[in-house]
C-alpha cells in the first residue's frame, strides 16, 4: 500500500513539473519535498504543500524556461535560486533567469507550491 501511495505521488509529481519537448535544455535531476501529513487527518484533505529542487542543464543559452504545471491543482507560491521572476498561468510555469545560463552549464533552483484542495 505505501509503495503503490508513493508511486501514485512520485508519478504524479514528476507531471507537476513536466519538461517540454525540445525547449533547450534537459531536466537533470528533481529532488521533492511533500508535506502530506494533514492527508492523513480527517477530514482527509487533499490540499497539502511541497517543493520542487530541480537541476537543469542547458543545451544552448538561456534566459528563461518554460515548465508545465497545472494551474487546476497547483499554485506557485514562491521561487529560489536564479530565478529572478515567474509567472504561472495556463498550465505553464515560466522562470526568468537572474543571468543567463551558458550551453553546458547546469543551475538548480526550487520551485514552492501548494496543491489546492481538488481531486486529481
Amino acid at each position: 500500500m505505501t509503495y503503490k501511495f508513493l508511486s501514485i505521488i512520485l508519478l504524479y509529481s514528476s507531471l507537476i513539473f513536466a519538461q517540454p519537448a525540445d525547449k533547450g535544455f534537459d531536466i537533470i535531476h528533481y529532488k521533492l519535498n511533500l508535506d502530506l501529513y494533514n492527508c492523513f487527518i480527517e477530514p482527509f484533505p487533499q490540499s497539502f504543500k511541497g517543493f520542487a529542487e530541480i537541476k537543469i542543464k542547458a543545451d544552448n543559452e538561456l534566459n528563461t524556461i518554460v515548465l508545465d504545471a497545472s494551474s487546476h491543482s497547483i499554485k506557485i507560491d514562491s521561487t529560489s535560486g536564479d530565478i529572478q521572476s515567474f509567472n504561472h498561468s495556463g498550465d505553464k510555469l515560466n522562470l526568468t533567469f537572474r543571468n543567463s545560463i551558458s550551453p553546458d552549464d547546469s543551475i538548480r533552483f526550487t520551485v514552492y507550491y501548494t496543491h489546492r484542495e481538488v481531486r486529481d
